[in-house]
């Protein structure tokens, strides 16, 4: 098994589970009829998988259920949530709607939510699960949304200087303080003379 939690079989890759690879590399056993191809673990008889047969050599042929990570379940990853911003706030209860609105995707929406959780600050996340727990709209990507509006309206409520501003405000060196030297008119007319 492939890093990337793949076989070669007849020049073409098959997905199994995330997972099954292991750092000091993991075998399965692979049994193929004309339109099908079943893997599995060496010590089972459960398949880890079944793959359609690749139409021609060099394609990759995935289960996107694979890419999923099943090593803990929904209670496990809901109770992690939780635990993290406490059971009494905002996204407790953002989280609450997600489980009963989005029940066949609620794993994928905490993946999505731990994602997003890393990327913003609590409170500007908690305001925002405030929001959709207001309108009642339990979904990740309305939370981003509101994330996104939020702190697009902190960064409106802040002035910006303009280029003159910014110029002033900086710190020179030494040698770029002070006034050029000034020339008189008639060196410059000697000059295209050719004096």
């Amino acid at each position: 098994v492939r890093k990337d939690n793949t076989i070669m079989v007849d020049s073409s890759r098959y997905s199994v589970p995330l997972g099954t690879y292991k750092s000091g590399g993991a075998q399965v056993r692979i049994e193929k009829n004309e339109h099908t191809l079943q893997i599995f673990a060496l010590d089972s008889r459960e398949p880890l998988a079944e793959h359609r047969l690749a139409s021609s050599p060099g394609q990759l042929v995935i289960n996107r259920n694979h890419q999923r990570d099943y090593t803990k379940t929904l209670d496990e990853l809901e109770q992690t949530a939780v635990q993290r911003y406490g059971s009494g706030s905002s996204l407790a209860q953002f989280i609450q709607g997600l489980r009963l609105t989005k029940r066949r995707y609620l794993r994928d929406q905490l993946h999505a939510l731990e994602r997003l959780a890393r990327e913003t600050c609590d409170a500007v996340m908690q305001e925002a699960a405030q929001q959709c727990n207001t309108i009642q709209r339990y979904s990740v990507r309305q939370l981003q949304e509101t994330v996104t509006a939020i702190q697009a309206q902190a960064s409106s409520k802040t002035p910006s200087k303009t280029p003159a501003e910014s110029v002033n405000d900086t710190v020179w060196p030494e040698k770029l303080q002070g006034q050029a030297p000034r020339r008189a008119l008639s060196e410059y007319t000697q000059c295209f003379k050719g004096a």
